[in-house]
């Protein structure tokens, strides 16, 4: 079972029953190409104003789809410093990684 707070089990459960295993299946993985693509925009760096749209994507879809963990590290990034924010990408990816591995693995479990 994930641990506590990494995902909202709750929250996933109630997608999966809105929208079936496999077209939840195909939601993560087009959050997981767009996620991609703003963290690596986010590595660029953006201005202040893009930064900010980027961590707002990222956290909104994060919390829709049940990514608590993931959702909490692009909050803590939020007010990171234009100087630091190349850095944020190996951060934001392995997050991404570890919430999308845990609903893997709740869905073995299932």
């Amino acid at each position: 079972m994930p641990e506590k707070g990494m995902v909202d089990v709750h929250r996933i459960e109630e997608l999966r029953s809105e929208i079936g295993e496999e077209d939840m299946r195909a939601v993560l993985e087009i959050f997981r190409i767009e996620a991609d693509q703003v963290i690596r925009a986010i590595e660029t760096p953006l201005d202040d104003e893009g930064h900010a749209k980027a961590i707002h994507f990222l956290r909104s879809g994060a919390l829709n789809l049940g990514l608590t963990s993931f959702a909490g590290q692009t909050e803590d990034l939020a007010n990171i410093p234009r100087e630091g924010r190349a850095k944020c990408g190996k951060i934001l990816r392995q997050a991404l990684d570890l919430s999308l591995s845990k609903i893997d693995l709740l869905n073995a479990t299932a």
